[in-house]
């Protein structure tokens, strides 16, 4: 199958040709992501994650049913927490998370419908797993989610956590090139 990560990358740069109404495509996940990622949260609480929810969503998106969106999901991620949630490797903020998730689905009414056996193989099969399924979700949310939590935990030593920790691996102007290159495209196409 290969690296699904370097095939989306591929598939994202072929529709501008295949469907010609689309000007350009970005797709920035590269293997540095997956790595970043998968070493941060596998760090703080390693093991497996439910990922019955992503999949439920997908299914949705898959069958255009209507009874889990996209902001359905994303509401279930929180861009901010309490002090107290991070307390005990952060048992409390993922202690919401999967509440909120949970009562998503439970009052979505989809769980009867919804072969989860079939959906796994279905995505495992293009590379999501319950050990990636993490990569899929919104980095903004948990980019707003990161920074919150680091601002609770740097406050006190008088830490700007954003911009002195968090930003400051971002690469700067020039040292990224696909991101030069995806700007270079956005200013051709928009000016």
């Amino acid at each position: 199958m290969g690296n699904l990560i370097e095939q989306q990358a591929i598939d994202f740069s072929n529709v501008p040709i295949i469907q010609r109404g689309v000007k350009a495509s970005v797709h920035l996940e590269d293997w540095e992501d997956v790595l970043f990622w998968d070493t941060m949260i596998q760090r703080v609480s390693p093991g497996r994650y439910n990922y019955h929810p992503l999949l439920a969503l997908l299914y949705c998106l898959r069958n255009k049913d209507s009874r889990l969106s996209r902001k359905d999901f994303a509401t279930c991620l929180p861009h901010q927490c309490k002090a107290v949630e991070l307390l005990d490797n952060g048992k409390g903020i993922l202690s919401r998370i999967s509440k909120d998730l949970a009562r998503m689905m439970n009052s979505s009414g989809i769980l009867s419908d919804i072969d989860f056996v079939a959906e796994e193989a279905r995505y495992s099969a293009m590379g999501l797993t319950e050990d990636n399924a993490y990569l899929r979700v919104r980095g903004h949310n948990l980019y707003d989610l990161l920074k919150c939590m680091g601002h609770q935990l740097c406050s006190a030593q008088q830490v700007d956590f954003e911009n002195q920790i968090l930003n400051a691996s971002v690469p700067s102007e020039g040292s990224y090139l696909e991101i030069d290159c995806s700007a270079g495209d956005l200013r051709h196409i928009l000016i």
